[in-house]
This record gives C-alpha cells, sequence and structure tokens, in this order.
C-alpha cells in the first residue's frame, strides 16, 4: 500500500513548463511528506515496481521546489539506488545525477555539484548520441556551476556550447533553449558585456511569455535577474519594476515565506536602500528575516 501510494503521489508531481505547476504542488504537500516517513519507516517494498524510482525522483523534485532540501537529496539518492539494476539506468541516473548538482549548486555545495554533474557529463558522454537533449542539458548546468564559482571562461564555453546544440536541434523557442540564453545573460552581465546580456536576457523573457506566461515561475525568475542586471546598470526604475514584478508573482504563488519571495524581497531591499527609500527598505528586510528564522 506504501508503494501504491508513492507511485500515486510521486507520478503527479507536474513539470515545470506545466502552466500553474505550483497550484498542484501545493496540494501535494502534505501528501509528499506522509510518503517520506512510509520511507523512513521500511515500509516500501525492496521488489516495487519500475516506475517506483521516477516517482521517488519526482518526490525529490517537489521537496526542492518546497524548500525541502535535505529531503530533496534523500530522495534523489533512493531513487538512484532503487533505479541501479534496472536496463533504461543510463538516462535516469543522468537526470537524477544533473538533479543533484542542482540541488547542491542551490546550497552553494559546489565541490559536489561538479562531482555530480562531471559524473553525467561522463555518463552523457559514453552512452547516449552526440545530439542527445540530456547532453546539453548537462552541459548547460556545468556552465552555470563554473559561472557560480568565478569561472566566466569556462561558463561561457559551456553555455554558448550549450546553446548552439539547443538551438540547433529545439529550435530557438525552446524552454530548453530560452533556459541557456537566460544563463548566458548573467554570464554576458559578470563580464561587463552590458548589450549582450539585455539581449539574452529579453530573448529568455519574451520566449517565457510566449511558450507559458506571464506569472509562470520561469518568466519571474528572467524577470528577477532583468532587475539584477538593471540595478548593476544604476537604472533604479526599471530595477524596482522588475523586482516588484518578481516578488508579487512569488508570493502568489508559493506564499510569503518561500525561499523564492524572501529573495526577492531582500534585493528589492537593496535597491531602496541605495535610493535612500529607507522606511520601505526595511519593511523588504524585514520580510525577508522573518522568513528566514
Amino acid at each position: 500500500m506504501a508503494s501504491i501510494a508513492m507511485n500515486c503521489v510521486g507520478l503527479h508531481v507536474p513539470k515545470q513548463s506545466r502552466p500553474q505547476y505550483w497550484v498542484t504542488d501545493r496540494r501535494l504537500v502534505a501528501h509528499t511528506s506522509r510518503c517520506l516517513e512510509s520511507t523512513r519507516s521500511k515500509l516500501m517494498g525492496e521488489n516495487d515496481n519500475i516506475s517506483m524510482p521516477e516517482a521517488i525522483r519526482n518526490l525529490g523534485v517537489h521537496c526542492k521546489r518546497q524548500g525541502r532540501l535535505k529531503e530533496a537529496e534523500e530522495m534523489y539518492k533512493l531513487g538512484l539506488k532503487k533505479h541501479e539494476k534496472a536496463t533504461d539506468r543510463d538516462s535516469f541516473t543522468i537526470e537524477t545525477l544533473n538533479n543533484l548538482g542542482n540541488l547542491f549548486l542551490f546550497q552553494d555545495r559546489l565541490e559536489e555539484a561538479v562531482e555530480s554533474y562531471q559524473q553525467a557529463m561522463d555518463k552523457s558522454e559514453e552512452t547516449l548520441p552526440q545530439d542527445h537533449p540530456l547532453l546539453f542539458r548537462t552541459v548547460n548546468h556545468l556552465g552555470v556551476c563554473f559561472l557560480q564559482r568565478g569561472k566566466l571562461a569556462e561558463a561561457k564555453c559551456m553555455l554558448e556550447r550549450a546553446l548552439e546544440g539547443r538551438e540547433r536541434t529545439l529550435g530557438p523557442n525552446d524552454l530548453s533553449t530560452l533556459d541557456t540564453a537566460h544563463n548566458l545573460g548573467e554570464l554576458y552581465s559578470k563580464q561587463g558585456k552590458n548589450a549582450e546580456a539585455e539581449n539574452m536576457l529579453l530573448w529568455a523573457l519574451e520566449g517565457r511569455e510566449r511558450e507559458l506566461e506571464v506569472g509562470h515561475i520561469l518568466t519571474l525568475e528572467t524577470v528577477s535577474n532583468l532587475g539584477n542586471f538593471y540595478s548593476c546598470q544604476e537604472k533604479p526604475d526599471k530595477a524596482e519594476e522588475m523586482f516588484s514584478r518578481a516578488l508579487k508573482g512569488f508570493e502568489g504563488a508559493f506564499g510569503r515565506n518561500h525561499i523564492s519571495t524572501r529573495i526577492t524581497a531582500k534585493k528589492l531591499g537593496l535597491l531602496l536602500a541605495r535610493q535612500g527609500e529607507l522606511d520601505r527598505a526595511e519593511e523588504m528586510f524585514s520580510w525577508a528575516l522573518e522568513g528566514h528564522k
């Protein structure tokens, strides 16, 4: 019964490209908690059906979205263990290693992130065709990891390779292509290539608004990064517009205390403080502090 419940819940976790996926995510929170209890109390069987590893990994994805990072890592590692004898384990392993890398990167566990991505890259190049989407996904993630570590030359090499491959095989409007454009926008901004950075971020924003919706979380991530860009360019009006839009969207989707909401409130507070709007800045910082506690 515990295995059946795990499949029902895990296989119902929506993809991020689904409209308002966060509504379904919120409905699954209590069910996910119950499934986690089942895994810890050893209610899960050793010979579960073939979809069980995917269900477990999906619960890891769900936990990460909810900011439950310890549980997400637990589910990813359990999914890998459950799938180690499967015949299609290569693609599953690559995708799950990417997910683990993303989780470590989010926590600034950079060495562990590199290790996971590199394992995924090695297995991708060993087992997948040269133009396989999973290979470009891993290249993209390695680029983001290098970017976060400040290795801009390596990041540029990886991200431009990912963009060329994704645009050629999937097209310029595919969500994967737009994701890499978004990441290149961040890179070019750090390199001081302002025109190129703005072009990439606007490409990602316009594409995501068209392919998803104006208030979709992926769209709001690009809005927030445009706020970062305009803040660095000393364009406070544009930056405030972007941060305010992102803050309203994150709060509506995830709630007041979700990590994306808190981080955006802090960014807006920093911008307002630099503009001398201290009362509004204090309000934003207090909001972020309350959520962090």
